[in-house]
């Protein structure tokens, strides 16, 4: 299941644009890793980290969730 809800992300993301993704879980640390492999698979991405779920997910979603935050990325502009 985690794979397959990193490649339904994966595949609203275009291939030409850089990313920065974060992969949050709540107390699943491997499907946490999985989901950054597929993710990573293929895709231009700046940055992805992997974290713990805060409080307010974790109180609503409960162990065992997974989120995915993305975010398109344009390197800054020197000035």
């Amino acid at each position: 299941l985690p794979e397959r809800f990193a490649r339904r992300v994966a595949r609203t993301l275009d291939p030409a644009r850089t990313y920065r993704v974060i992969v949050g879980h709540g107390d699943c640390v491997a499907d946490a890793a999985r989901v950054r492999e597929v993710l990573m698979a293929g895709h231009r991405l700046d940055r992805i980290w992997v974290v713990e779920t805060g409080v307010a997910i974790g109180a609503h979603a409960g162990p065992g969730c997974l989120v995915i935050a993305v975010q398109e990325y344009s390197p800054p502009v020197p000035c």
